[in-house]
């Protein structure tokens, strides 16, 4: 009868023992809270520091001394996370032409203040023509777009080939707006023969004239002796310009068009 009342006395004890382990191990600052799960990460200030940093310009023409601005738009995320910038941080912007803020407040650079990684800022044209390239930058990280700024009714944007020889007979297209026919292509100021211009108005094929100016010039080794003491010719980088019939205004896209030379002999002391 003892060794019985003694087994169950041991029973009690080692349940008691039990159940007193599982209540610490289940217990927390309450006995019924769910399990804590970490809250996720923030869209804002996070990430590794390379941005990707998107610029675009809306318009993306502008009219020389034009009070009409275009709107220049920044969009910045961090590379690895897709994360934006801290929020209420700036965006540093420079232009190579034209002014940010106001038209006449000659400003080639302004901060625009980050909002849900966006950023945005004016910028008014120049009183002349040219092609505006606007920076962005960011922690070390930048982005860039550019802007044409028409000097008339008309503008040239981009020609493709942008090279040929200097012999001319290159079929290049030349891409714009406000093309129309009759016009005049020039070339380094030779004519260039034109086949055909798009009935939109924003494409005219040509031929190039041959060169006739003089060449940009290159350092050579004449002697063969590793010295340079010759020169030979190289790739020359011309202006080319659209102009139409009466007074329909006229365009000129410097640098436009690049000649090879024909001939690339190393001369003594030059061609």
């Amino acid at each position: 009868m003892s060794r019985l009342r003694d087994s169950r006395f041991q029973g009690l004890i080692v349940t008691a023992v039990c159940g007193l382990a599982l209540l610490v191990a289940c217990s927390t600052d309450s006995p019924t809270a769910p399990l804590q799960v970490p809250p996720p990460p923030t869209d804002d200030g996070g990430g590794s520091g390379v941005w990707d940093i998107t610029v675009t310009a809306s318009p993306s023409r502008l009219v020389a001394g034009s009070d009409q601005p275009t709107n220049i738009t920044v969009k910045i995320r961090d590379r690895a996370t897709g994360a934006n910038p801290v929020p209420g941080s700036t965006v540093a912007l420079s232009t190579t032409i034209g002014e940010f803020d106001a038209s006449g407040s000659e400003a080639l650079s302004t901060a625009a203040v980050i909002d849900r990684g966006n950023a945005s800022a004016l910028l008014f044209a120049s009183s002349f023509g040219g092609t505006a390239t606007v920076t962005a930058q960011y922690d070390g990280s930048r982005g860039s777009t550019t802007i044409r700024i028409s000097t008339g009714e008309i503008f040239v944007t981009n020609l493709s080939p942008s090279t040929g020889t200097g012999a001319g007979g290159t079929s290049v297209n030349i891409r714009g707006e406000g093309f129309i026919d009759p016009l005049r292509v020039e070339f380094a100021g030779a004519l260039a023969t034109v086949h055909s211009v798009s009935s939109d108005g924003t494409t005219i094929r040509v031929s190039t004239p041959p060169y006739g100016g003089d060449y940009d010039q290159d350092d050579c080794d004449f002697g063969n002796n590793g010295v340079l003491d010759g020169n030979r010719n190289s790739a020359t980088p011309v202006d080319v310009k659209v102009e139409l019939a009466g007074d329909g205004g006229s365009e000129t896209l410097s640098g436009a068009f690049t000649y090879l030379p024909l001939d690339t002999k190393c001369y003594d002391g030059g061609v």
